[in-house]
């Protein structure tokens, strides 16, 4: 695999912590003062990158009767004209710009999800760190080609796509011969069913396609976030809302702001504890106290011989350890020792 992905100053990779993604996306509503609240929120929060979207033109959705069906409150399905869910969360340029400022003037780098070719020029031109390909447009070949021009880091979302499908969206970044992918995992949102998650496949894509892997989270709490880190993801994305009673779309598998500071310290303290693959120890290292030690089971005279019956064990080490029992049975004592006493090498005769 790469050894890493820069984006900006931030290193991905199996050597570094996982990078935690905090998604703004449009949950803010075209409301930018909440916008830039939860922004500055999430930097003094201890966020490393922030993510977000640029969703300026309705026009990338029909205006049909197509609808998007989400849990709600009380595992509500509510289902919505995905003409009507776009036009309530479209910003203008200016007003995305405003928002990002706040990262490029606290030195934050930024990712953002694009979706047609004036959002990705946009998006680099105010300084976005890496852009992301979202899972729609996994197949959106004339995107990808554009995107890849720009010559920025990119993140591929799989979500709801199959392998060969994924395959066949790598090939086209390997045509233009780049290679800066981020690939994630997206599983399915609720009300889908856990078995849905298939987490196993971020082993899958990371030895498959030989790039760093993330989760894009869609489960209700955190819990998936932990799982991912412990089966290798280098990083991890979740919609962040500024309250979880609000009911929209994606905020069944939101993460409250407030919430932000806790797990990311949490996902950080799993990597730590991850550790290395194997355990060596120098011989001096500290090992187990509770370790036993050779000790006599009864007074054991001099020069008498040392038996399985006038032995037992004991902790701490002290004298001489179990494994060498073989070692000394039938040798004798330079002195006398009483009930309960180490034995060491250097009371043996003959040592």
């Amino acid at each position: 695999m790469k050894k890493f992905l820069k984006i900006n100053n931030i290193k991905i990779g199996d050597s570094y912590p996982p990078v935690f993604f905090p998604d703004i996306g449009t949950f803010f509503n075209k409301n930018i003062k909440t916008a830039k609240k939860m922004t500055n929120e999430l930097i003094n929060s201890g966020a490393k990158i922030i993510k977000g979207e640029i969703l300026h033109n309705p026009n990338i959705a029909l205006n049909i009767n197509s609808y998007e069906k989400y849990l709600g409150k009380k595992n509500k399905i509510i289902k919505e004209k995905i003409r009507d869910v776009i036009e309530r969360k479209v910003v203008s340029l200016n007003n995305y710009e405003k928002i990002y400022s706040i990262c490029k003037n606290k030195k934050i780098p930024f990712v953002l999800s694009v979706y047609d070719y004036e959002g990705a020029n946009f998006a680099k031109d105010i300084g976005a760190g890496a852009l992301k390909i979202a899972s729609s447009n996994l197949t959106h070949r004339p995107l990808i080609e554009h995107i890849c021009k720009l010559d920025i880091p990119i993140i591929l979302d799989t979500g709801r796509s199959s392998y060969s499908e994924i395959r066949k969206s790598l090939s086209w970044f390997n045509i233009k011969k780049f290679n800066r992918i981020h690939i994630q995992h997206s599983p399915y949102p609720p009300p889908h069913r856990l078995i849905k998650h298939d987490l196993l496949m971020l082993k899958s894509l990371k030895k498959d396609f030989n790039l760093t892997v993330g989760l894009s989270d869609h489960h209700s709490s955190e819990e998936m976030l932990y799982a991912a880190i412990a089966l290798g993801a280098n990083s991890i994305e979740k919609g962040i809302v500024p309250n979880l009673i609000k009911e929209d779309q994606d905020v069944g598998h939101a993460l409250s702001i407030k919430e932000f500071q806790t797990v990311n310290k949490k996902c950080i303290n799993i990597f730590k504890a991850l550790g290395n693959k194997r355990r060596f120890l120098k011989p001096n290292s500290p090992r187990h106290n509770f370790r036993m030690c050779i000790i006599s089971s009864k007074k054991i005279e001099k020069n008498e011989k040392l038996t399985e019956k006038n032995l037992t064990y004991a902790f701490p080490i002290k004298g001489i350890e179990p494994e060498f029992l073989k070692k000394i049975l039938g040798k004798t004592l330079k002195k006398t020792v009483k009930k309960f006493t180490p034995i060491k090498w250097k009371n043996l005769n003959g040592n």
